[in-house]
């Protein structure tokens, strides 16, 4: 829903959505118990915290990832990287393995 060329009585300035948590899921439950210990003004801000906080979180770890294959690889030397050819081969699976084991022990 794009609430941002509303204008005059279309404008929207709150929007209310409602959540439906199954007790018989544990993950449910958890969430519910989280969030009836919020006090009942801050419930709507707690949420938009959590929404936005997983986002950025994704994004981080993300980041982080990329962050840490970028160092590991820095002056790696890579051998054994598979032609078309030999993906395409069922035997070269093992070669593949082989050089990646060499390469992951390489780092240590």
């Amino acid at each position: 829903m794009d609430i941002s060329n509303r204008e005059g009585a279309d404008a929207v300035d709150s929007f209310r959505f409602s959540i439906k948590f199954n007790l018989n899921v544990e993950h449910h439950r958890k969430a519910y118990k989280r969030l009836s210990k919020i006090k009942k003004g801050d419930k709507s801000e707690f949420c938009i915290n959590c929404i936005l906080g997983k986002e950025d979180e994704n994004q981080e770890i993300k980041s982080l990832i990329a962050t840490t294959i970028k160092t590991c690889l820095e002056g790696a030397h890579i051998s054994n990287i598979p032609t078309k050819k030999a993906r395409d081969n069922d035997e070269s699976e093992i070669d593949i393995m082989d050089g990646v084991l060499e390469f992951m022990t390489s780092l240590d």
